[in-house]
């Protein structure tokens, strides 16, 4: 009988997990940037960087499903802030059937100069062992439209992420 290593199990399961989370099946992995989770964790050598990347899409995600209901206009493509305290991540390509690019600050001020329609996401978040949080600004045009703060709990099952709460907040619109 042949026992598999604990680090093998979770990524296992963490792969089939996020397949059924973002809808991907059984058949395929989830993928970030074209390449599988295991091939992040093998390159990286970072449970830690799979389970932030893993955290991070799911927020995102949950925050498209949320504020893009049916009937309300998508972004062709969001822009995700890369900031200072945002942990080493790698996005996928696409969440929630939206293209996504994590870049910095700067290089979304450049590309607002030619693109009037840009959508930039601030996202901060604070993931511990049974519980994560995070805080979306979002920022069509570089102007702070609203900020959505999300709770996440552990689920049932080590590594999977509840959504417990979240809360789309606008801001008065005469400051």
């Amino acid at each position: 009988m042949k026992i598999i290593p604990t680090l093998e199990l979770t990524t296992i399961f963490l792969v089939l997990m996020a397949g059924q989370i973002f809808g991907q099946g059984n058949n395929k992995k989830p993928v970030i940037d074209g390449r599988d989770i295991d091939g992040i964790e093998k390159q990286s050598g970072s449970k830690k960087k799979v389970r932030d990347s893993y955290c991070y899409t799911r927020a995102i995600s949950e925050y498209i499903t949320a504020k893009y209901k049916t009937g309300v206009s998508r972004p062709d493509t969001l822009f995700i802030g890369k900031n200072v305290d945002m942990p080493d991540i790698e996005l996928p390509r696409e969440i929630g059937g939206i293209i996504t690019y994590l870049i910095s600050s700067e290089d979304g001020q450049k590309k607002l100069k030619y693109r009037t329609s840009l959508v930039y996401l601030n996202v901060v978040g604070w993931i511990e062992k049974h519980t994560s949080e995070f805080i979306i600004v979002s920022f069509p045009e570089f102007k702070p439209q609203h900020i959505c703060t999300l709770h996440f709990k552990n689920g049932p099952m080590r590594g999977a992420l509840v959504l417990d709460s979240m809360k789309f907040e606008y801001p008065d619109p005469k400051n």
